[in-house]
């Protein structure tokens, strides 16, 4: 695919979630697998972006000014021309949680733009992949983009999302399963439109005691009041991924009454 922007994935002012997918063999002048535009929250996971070739910057991905969004497991690996990952500006108003993805062999380096190499950091690395088959020469069709079994990859994923074989995740397409982190929630909240809800204050009224609410990831500006309910916010993955931000002033969470309830991997700021 070719396009100026965005050959596989040109995504504005979007909520949602790329997974599970190869992107290969894609062509564009920013972004030539994917171009995050403003105002985009998504979450990337557990997909595997190779061969791609950015005639100026964003091998694999750009991130434009004005996103929020999350990559999570994903290989960003050998393009052929551009970054791995650029983003604009990011020290202004560009947002990106980046948690064990293995971004590698890019032609013009790993990171680009306002980002800080975040390689060590979240379970980020910078290792071949070790595909069972793979030749850098522009098609995807002669190549096998399953991990080796020695790979260093395997069972390196998020650790809060498993396998379908229960075990921890990998890292690239054939990886991870962030449904299964859904398990023993009783209310899912998202920005990406696949929850029951998009606000942790009305989960947490609609919510008994003892429930569970898994909240994913984003940044939520709710003030959220407990109503002395032992109720457990949980993310799927770890802190910073999640955020409760709230208002400007006040209590951004009350547990008055709420001895017991619990937060886990989410941060409140």
């Amino acid at each position: 695919n070719y396009a100026y922007q965005g050959a596989g994935v040109f995504a504005h002012d979007t909520e949602g979630r790329i997974s599970h997918s190869v992107f290969s063999g894609n062509e564009a002048e920013y972004g030539a697998a994917i171009f995050l535009d403003d105002d985009s929250h998504l979450l990337v996971v557990n997909n595997t972006i190779v061969d791609n070739a950015a005639g100026t910057n964003g091998g694999g991905i750009y991130a434009d000014a004005g996103i929020a969004s999350a990559l999570v497991n994903n290989v960003i690996a050998f393009a052929a021309d551009g970054e791995g990952l650029y983003a604009a500006d990011a020290a202004r108003d560009t947002r990106l949680f980046l948690a064990f993805n293995d971004v590698y062999g890019n032609l013009d380096g790993e990171y680009g733009g306002g980002l800080d190499d975040p390689t060590g950091i979240w379970g980020n690395l910078s290792v071949d992949p070790a595909f069972v088959a793979f030749t850098p020469d522009g098609d995807p069709h002669d190549d096998d983009l399953t991990l080796d079994a020695l790979s260093a990859l395997v069972d390196a994923g998020a650790i809060d999302v498993p396998d379908d074989d229960g075990t921890r995740s990998d890292i690239g397409r054939y990886g991870g399963d962030l449904d299964g982190s859904t398990a023993g929630a009783n209310y899912v909240v998202s920005q990406l439109g696949d929850g029951d809800g998009d606000h942790v204050d009305d989960a947490a009224r609609a919510s008994p005691a003892d429930d569970a609410i898994l909240v994913q990831p984003g940044e939520y500006r709710d003030a959220v009041d407990l109503r002395g309910q032992d109720i457990t916010l949980r993310s799927p993955l770890r802190p910073d991924a999640t955020t409760l931000r709230g208002r400007s002033n006040g209590t951004q969470l009350d547990r008055a009454g709420a001895d017991d309830a619990q937060l886990e991997h989410v941060d409140v700021r």
